[in-house]
């Protein structure tokens, strides 16, 4: 079974962007963790794009917590 996690403030994407934007009611471990629409930069071409999805079940403020299994960054990468 493949081990996720959660998504939080400053990590990398794939592409070599980052993220940008979390919910600071959303802390574990002293890392703020994105949710789905919160933006993340493109390491390509250096423009913001939304994550797309999260963890159902896991949701803040009507948006579900972002998730390496769950989500997707909405850059053409």
């Amino acid at each position: 079974m493949a081990r996720g996690y959660f998504i939080g403030l400053d990590d990398k994407t794939t592409c070599g962007g980052k993220v940008l934007e979390s919910d600071p009611g959303i802390t574990w471990n002293g890392i703020q963790h994105a949710l789905e629409g919160h933006l993340v930069s493109c390491g390509q071409d250096g423009k913001a794009y939304p994550i797309c999805g999260g963890v159902d079940g896991f949701i803040s403020n009507g948006r579900r917590v972002a998730g390496t299994l769950d989500s997707r960054s909405g850059c053409p990468c």
